[in-house]
């Protein structure tokens, strides 16, 4: 983390070591949180979508939704993996509203 925060250059950084393992538990939070409307999602555009196995999975869970989020036909998905996560997080806020 140290060598993420001082690799950002100049205005924005360096970054304290703080600041950057901060902001990553409130991206693995927010991947917590969207990680069942995610699927929830993606079942319900393609309730058949194949999933991958063993080595064609993806480790990290980032890599394995775009992988997800790029096997949905196009008609049904025509935003990004990251709109379309943003736009699942609006739901979510309102739903609980």
């Amino acid at each position: 983390m140290e060598k993420a925060g001082a690799g950002v250059p100049p205005p924005v950084g360096p970054l304290c070591t703080r600041t950057v393992w901060r902001w990553m538990c409130r991206w693995r939070a927010y991947m917590n949180e969207l990680d069942g409307r995610f699927w929830q999602h993606v079942i319900s555009l393609h309730p058949t979508i194949r999933m991958p196995r063993g080595r064609a999975r993806p480790s990290q869970r980032l890599r394995y939704w775009q992988q997800i989020w790029m096997a949905l036909p196009p008609d049904k998905v025509n935003v990004g993996l990251f709109h379309g996560l943003y736009r699942l997080r609006q739901l979510g806020s309102v739903a609980m509203a």
